[in-house]
């Protein structure tokens, strides 16, 4: 479940939303939905009414994106070069680069953007 104000990537054209209202049934069809407002590309701007179950929730991160750990000492930065995918748990990890040019991964869990 989503709340307003929650990402979402709407699973039939992989485009990014916000949740604008609360889960409600919608009339005529019956089938559980968000009211969603798209933040990118032609429909940015736009507000639909999209399935509940074509929503998945958006990633933490992108591709690109400076991050540093939670325990990373203050001012070492890692660019996020793949991701996310899912570990034996589901839980999302990411492919980085340190300064030094190597590659390692982690669990989005200890991962904190830089501003």
């Amino acid at each position: 479940m989503f709340k307003q104000g929650d990402k979402a990537v709407c699973t039939l054209n992989d485009g990014v939303v916000e949740i604008k209202s609360d889960l409600f049934t919608s009339a005529g069809t019956g089938v559980r939905s968000y009211l969603v407002e798209w933040t990118e590309g032609i429909d940015k701007g736009k507000r639909s009414v999209v399935y509940a179950t074509d929503l998945e929730p958006a990633p933490r991160f992108k591709v690109g994106q400076k991050v540093r750990f939670t325990y990373s000492p203050v001012g070492e930065t890692f660019d996020l070069v793949a991701g996310p995918f899912p570990d034996f748990q589901k839980a999302p990890f990411w492919v980085f680069r340190d300064q030094e040019g190597e590659h390692d991964t982690s669990g989005e869990g200890q991962m904190l953007p830089v501003a």
